[in-house]
């Protein structure tokens, strides 16, 4: 949810997204065993640990359809470093001003409660769920020390994909921090969706199932919501975060795992949804059907300049995604934002230290725009007192504008894609 920044990601958004490639155990992975590979290929100073590595490392390779290319090194870390790496990713990606400024804007929206502390909330998640991560600065796999040996194969199955896609297609320039929160959440449901299809097809094939398919990927998804409901009965933090949060973090791997099954469908086991196969947006996600991703539609970049009495505090994009869960709390149940075509956000300052919040969108169609504008201001007090919703022609596309806060004068314009 912030724009892009590490892996567990998927905050929504908000860009933690780089934040580190975070892997969630989803479920156990029955002992391979079939796979014999040279010593050289893994490293780790446990011996226990490099020989399963060694184990599964031709399966890997064969679920992932990424051969590798270098030594893969593999070490365990107390669940105290853990912690401490966490906190040293997000003070380095999330500073604090940019989390003032992020907190307050999805605020703002309605998306966070006027309560929520960002910081502190993604610390205690972070240290809650993760329990390996694959760090591309230092290409090393990383594993709790106290993970269940039950769940140990499969996680670190999932983090050997992921040292193969940094060894094919570097992580880090694709997780780059210039990508928008939408574009963002696109590539980690890539990376995550892919990771998590290969742990799957590892244990259909150690299973003797008949072999993955679309049915077991969707049950699969249903697997993780039922987890977060889970954790939610039981008292874990979870289930009970922001919605924003908690959907965008679970997108990547359930969305991400499905259009990669969809890809795989059509092109064969060995295609990977990365370069050409890249997606640039949750859109192209939640909507592919086997089409190639170039042949699908890229939303539009919405620009806002603000008159000299406002300067830009913070700007992003929500995206598909996003703006459904925008309707879904502010109706109060699923929601899907079709004909949606751009959108862009941006929290100013004011002469007088005032802060306001324009949110500018374009839809495929006068029809799906007046949907949009409708339920919102249906919902309209949900957003505060001072809300502005005025309908606009923007180069020929069907746009909305939303000012949420004092007025402010801007511009907008649609940048070529």
């Amino acid at each position: 949810m912030v724009e892009s920044q590490g892996k567990i990601d998927c905050v929504t958004g908000f860009s933690l997204k780089k934040i580190l490639l975070i892997a969630v155990v989803l479920f156990p992975l029955i002992s391979c065993g079939s796979a014999q590979e040279e010593a050289s290929w893994i490293n780790s100073s446990d011996g226990q640990l490099r020989r399963m590595g060694e184990a599964i490392l031709v399966d890997v390779i064969e679920s992932s359809g990424l051969e590798i290319l270098e030594q893969i090194q593999v070490d365990y870390r107390t669940p105290e470093e853990m912690s401490d790496y966490v906190r040293f990713k997000l003070e380095q990606d999330l500073p604090k001003s940019k989390e003032s400024h992020v907190a307050e804007s999805y605020r703002l929206l309605g998306l966070f409660p006027e309560d929520l502390n960002l910081r502190q909330t993604l610390s205690s998640l972070y240290e809650e769920q993760v329990i390996g991560f694959y760090n591309p600065d230092d290409k090393t796999l990383y594993l709790q020390e106290e993970v269940p040996i039950g769940n140990l194969e499969s996680l670190l199955a999932h983090e050997m994909v992921h040292a193969l896609q940094d060894q094919h297609f570097d992580l880090n320039a694709l997780t780059d921090g210039a990508l928008n929160n939408d574009q963002s959440a696109a590539v980690m449901a890539a990376i995550e969706g892919h990771a998590t299809l290969a742990m799957l097809d590892l244990m259909s094939k150690n299973n003797r199932s008949a072999g993955l398919d679309i049915e077991d990927v969707l049950e699969f998804g249903k697997s993780i919501v039922n987890g977060f409901e889970s954790a939610e009965i039981e008292g874990g933090l979870l289930g009970t975060v922001p919605l924003v949060l908690r959907e965008t973090m679970i997108f990547p791997y359930i969305e991400g795992a499905r259009f990669v099954q969809v890809m795989r469908d059509k092109d064969g086991i060995k295609s990977v949804p990365f370069e050409a196969k890249l997606p640039k947006s949750t859109q192209q996600v939640m909507h592919f059907d086997g089409s190639d991703i170039e042949e699908m539609i890229v939303p539009r970049s919405i620009e806002i300049t603000p008159s000299d009495n406002w300067i830009k505090l913070y700007e992003n994009t929500l995206g598909e995604l996003e703006v459904s869960l925008f309707l879904e709390e502010l109706t109060g149940r699923k929601s899907s934002a079709e004909g949606w075509r751009g959108d862009r956000f941006v929290l100013l300052e004011g002469i007088e230290d005032n802060r306001t919040l324009v949110w500018v969108s374009v839809w495929d169609t006068v029809e799906d725009r007046n949907e949009f504008s409708e339920t919102v201001e249906s919902h309209i007090e949900l957003l505060g007192e001072e809300v502005r919703i005025s309908s606009m022609s923007i180069d020929g596309f069907a746009g909305l504008s939303i000012n949420i806060g004092p007025e402010a004068d801007v511009e907008v314009i649609l940048e070529t894609n």
